[in-house]
């Protein structure tokens, strides 16, 4: 199975989704802001990444894990991207795309804008951790529904999780 996390930019919510899947933050407790700030990939995605899926590791059910930015529209992109994925032999059922943005806030919004389109990274990296670390809980929610609607279409549950080198799809 594939999972894909996706956002605007790849920068933080769909970072953040894939790192608890993956157990690189916890979902027993609140990460701190640092754990936040220095996740692989976070607040690191450039313009000119937006649409490529990242590899971020596979998880102990054997489930590979991706994130994705695509941008403002991300609804029809996501429909665009299944539908090119299941073109390319992969069965629907062995597909999840969920919208990691949908749980953002204003702060993850603005510290994303700042940082990523106006290179302001000393103001918009630490408002935008602070964003996530409001909701923190509504990411591990998401992360905990993802992993169930995986184990319900394969009849495999990740009880640990382990993780990949981070990296581009190559191929």
């Amino acid at each position: 199975m594939k999972i894909f996390y996706h956002c605007y930019g790849s920068a933080h919510s769909s970072i953040t989704a894939a790192n608890i899947h993956l157990g690189h933050l916890p979902s027993h407790r609140r990460a701190t802001l640092g754990e936040l700030r220095s996740q692989p990939l976070f607040d690191r995605a450039r313009h000119q990444d937006i649409g490529t899926p990242w590899f971020l590791g596979t998880d102990a059910g054997g489930h590979d894990v991706y994130c994705i930015g695509l941008h403002s529209g991300r609804r029809q992109l996501a429909a665009d991207l299944l539908d090119f994925l299941i073109a390319a032999g992969i069965d629907s059922n062995d597909l999840i795309l969920d919208d990691a943005l949908r749980h953002g806030n204003w702060a993850l919004r603005v510290g994303g804008l700042m940082s990523r389109r106006f290179g302001l990274i000393r103001l918009g990296r630490p408002l935008s951790a602070w964003g996530i670390w409001l909701k923190y809980w509504r990411f591990v929610e998401l992360v905990q529904a993802v992993q169930r609607e995986a184990a319900q279409r394969t009849g495999v549950s990740p009880i640990s999780l382990t993780a990949g080198q981070p990296g581009p799809i190559i191929g």
